[in-house]
Order: C-alpha cells, then sequence, then structure tokens
C-alpha cells in the first residue's frame, strides 16, 4: 500500500503508475468516497526537493501529504497532466531557487537581468488586474438616504492571509495569535520547515486549515484554505 494511514489519503485509492519524469513519479489516484475526480500524486525524485515542486504547482491546488515511508509527496487536483508537466518545466526556466532545509525555498539574485525583469513583470500583473476588473455599471434609479449609523465592521470575521505572522508555541492545544486575534491549535504536523495547521478562532469557535514556513524565530502563513 503506498499511502499512509493520515485523513488526507486514507480516502484514496492508487489507479496505476501514470508517468515517470526527472523530478519525479506521477500515479493516478481516486477518492474512494466518489467525491470527486480522478487526481495526481507525484512522488518527487531525489533531484528535486518537494518544496520546489510545490512552488511550481502552488497555481494547480497542490498539497504535501506524508507517504507510508515516511517520504513527502505532492497531491495534485488538476488532472491534467501536461498541464502539470508544463507547469514544472516553465518554473524552473523562470525562477531562480535555492532550498533551505529549514525554510523551504528562497528566491536568489539572478544577476544583471533581475531589476528589468521586476519591472516587466510588475507592469504584466498591473496590466492583467486592470483587464479583469469589472468596469462599474451605471443604473438610472434613485437609491433613498438611510438615516441609520453603520453597524460596526465585526472584527472577529476577518479572514487570515497570506505573509500573516503566527506569534506564539507551535504545539497541539497551545494557544497564538493570528493579526491580534487569538487562535487554538486544534491539529499541527510538520513536513521540514513546513507546518500544516489546524486553527480554532476564540472569537467564533471557528476552524482555519493554514499552511506556514517556518524560519529562524519567525513561522509566515503560505496558504490558507
Amino acid at each position: 500500500m503506498l499511502f499512509s494511514s493520515q485523513p488526507a489519503l486514507r480516502h484514496f485509492a492508487v489507479l496505476r503508475l501514470e508517468k515517470r519524469r526527472r523530478y519525479g513519479t506521477f500515479w493516478l489516484v481516486k477518492d474512494r468516497r466518489g467525491l470527486g475526480e480522478n487526481q495526481y500524486l507525484l512522488v518527487p525524485s531525489r533531484s528535486r526537493a518537494w518544496p520546489l515542486l510545490l512552488s511550481s504547482l502552488s497555481d494547480l491546488n497542490a498539497s504535501p501529504v506524508r507517504l507510508r515511508n515516511g517520504k513527502v509527496a505532492l497531491l495534485v487536483s488538476n488532472n491534467d497532466l501536461e498541464l502539470i508537466h508544463k507547469s514544472i518545466q516553465r518554473t524552473k526556466k523562470t525562477r531562480v531557487q535555492k532550498l533551505n532545509a529549514i525554510s523551504g525555498f528562497e528566491s536568489v539574485a539572478s544577476g544583471r537581468g533581475k531589476k528589468p525583469l521586476v519591472a516587466i513583470l510588475a507592469f504584466a500583473a498591473l496590466a492583467v488586474f486592470v483587464s479583469v476588473v469589472p468596469k462599474p455599471v451605471v443604473a438610472d434609479v434613485q437609491v433613498p438616504e438611510i438615516s441609520k449609523k453603520p453597524k460596526p465592521v465585526v472584527k472577529c470575521g476577518l479572514p487570515i492571509q497570506i505573509d500573516d505572522e503566527i506569534v506564539g508555541v507551535i504545539a497541539k492545544s497551545k494557544s497564538i495569535k493570528v493579526s491580534g486575534f487569538e487562535y487554538k491549535i486544534a491539529n499541527t504536523q510538520k513536513l521540514g520547515g513546513l507546518l500544516q495547521l489546524k486553527l480554532k478562532r476564540k472569537c467564533d469557535q471557528k476552524y482555519f486549515r493554514v499552511d506556514a514556513w517556518s524560519q529562524s524565530n519567525q513561522v509566515t502563513v503560505s496558504k490558507v484554505y
């Protein structure tokens, strides 16, 4: 049996070995409960560290999972194998990164072309943002004035954001703070420098699942589910 008994994998069954690549092996897996489509499990090879592959597949809803043999693999929800491969190859050519055993992957200065490349990417991001923002629709309707005072913003409803810093001891049942709000750690799992946390917000008892990178004395949110 390829998988461990973790909740993230116990409902999945291996269908077949799909593809071998230099950076890892793709297995086709199926949710036994019949709640979703087939997915791919990417087991990295020794030539490519899993944090680098996770960075390459960040847009394809990939999540790290631990196998029965102790290795870390990536569960990819996207079922287009060629798209997954192209995403990994494209990231390898365009990003200059190195692996830190504690914090995962880090960007490295790429030389003279770094500043022009950053400027081009910034303008491209701005152009995409402007193109997707919907234009306001003008309607010839009179809106009555409301004399009631606006309701105060419920601060407890503010979501956890990427790059938020987690303050406190990371351990099960311990209390931590994120952006000034208190959470209780319901569950935690460590994969190298990556922490997978299940948090319970004390003000409204709502649960959250987040990934965070631990480096030195700082823990920073990298993904919110």
